[in-house]
């Protein structure tokens, strides 16, 4: 029997939909080892409890609280989530399957929120600005990150989904893998995306860097869960959100698109592909916001996390000089 601690970052507010996951973990066939639970320092316990799990504390942050929560759990697997989802009693069996059969090193279920994108707009414009767009020629992968430093997806039939799907990206609200794995891939070099009041792109790094490492990602199809979505909403957050998307996404490209790259004709794609995104994004902000007011502000925002991520790189080349 695979042995494995849950690993959960919170801020201990998430209600109902924490107890919904606290009813699925006390419903798992596979019992794990531990529960821990990574709260940020200086906050309440949350009144949902199961009564044996382990609270510790670390300096808040998305990146900070997993590592730390990864570090400080003891068994050799690690069931990564955040605190807002919910799953069957034999979701361990389906995650752990193919890395115990030696296909992948890491595995997730599929977002079924996430892919494929909202249908219209939301769809049209990701796609045209290369931030993620339908695979054409990889049918047998759920994700792979593209030279603009976004990702194609396969616009699969839900209904018909069984097996594996390779994968080099994903949303981290669930992960499982091998906890050196996780430590190998040293997440806490990245702490980059904290300079941020949102740290985002934090799992497209994670998931990408296993890639980079040689891991195997399969996406379990038929592992599924629900995603209950705690998070807020507000126009403020929209704004901050935008200039992180713009800033983090920047960095991302540098370190892991182009400076990935084998040759210059690559080097070259990339540098074409990253404009090209960033100009029809900036572009499609800037028309956005003649009929939306609230839009002007998150095209400012976006603009300005640009200039800032060219910022940090400069900052790095000078530091590897």
């Amino acid at each position: 029997m695979i042995e494995y601690s849950i690993v959960i970052r919170t801020v201990g507010k998430a209600g109902e939909k924490y107890q919904k996951l606290l009813d699925s973990i006390e419903k798992l066939t596979i019992p794990p080892k531990e529960v821990v639970v990574v709260l940020p320092e200086g906050y309440n316990l949350p009144p949902e409890q199961l009564g044996y799990e382990k609270f510790i504390f670390s300096k808040r942050g998305m990146l900070e609280q997993r590592i730390f929560g990864g570090e400080q759990a003891e068994s050799e697997y690690l069931l990564f989530l955040d605190d807002d989802v919910e799953f069957e009693p034999d979701f361990i069996q389906k995650m752990a399957k193919p890395i115990e059969e030696g296909l992948c090193r890491v595995t997730f279920p599929p977002q079924l929120w996430m892919l494929p994108p909202k249908k219209g707009m939301k769809k049209i414009v990701p796609a045209i600005t290369a931030s993620a767009v339908p695979t054409i020629f990889n049918k047998d992968h759920y994700t792979k990150i593209l030279k603009s430093g976004g990702w194609s997806y396969n616009h699969y039939d839900e209904n018909k989904m069984t097996g594996y799907l390779k994968a080099e990206s994903a949303a981290g609200i669930c992960c499982f893998c091998k906890k050196q794995d996780f430590i190998d891939i040293d997440f806490r070099a990245d702490k980059w995306l904290e300079d941020t009041d949102y740290a985002l792109y934090d799992d497209q790094v994670m998931f990408y860097k296993f890639h980079l490492k040689g891991f195997n990602i399969f996406c379990v199809t038929e592992a599924r869960f629900t995603h209950l979505d705690a998070g807020s909403s507000s126009p403020e957050r929209a704004v901050k959100a935008a200039f992180a998307n713009s800033r983090n996404k920047t960095v991302f490209w540098y370190l892991y698109v182009l400076k990935q790259q084998k040759n210059a004709w690559g080097r070259v794609c990339a540098r074409i592909a990253f404009k090209y995104s960033m100009t029809t994004l900036r572009l499609f902000n800037f028309l956005s916001s003649f009929r939306n007011k609230d839009k002007k502000a998150e095209a400012k925002a976006f603009k300005a996390g640009y200039k800032d991520g060219k910022r940090y790189i400069k900052n790095l080349k000078k530091n590897e000089q």
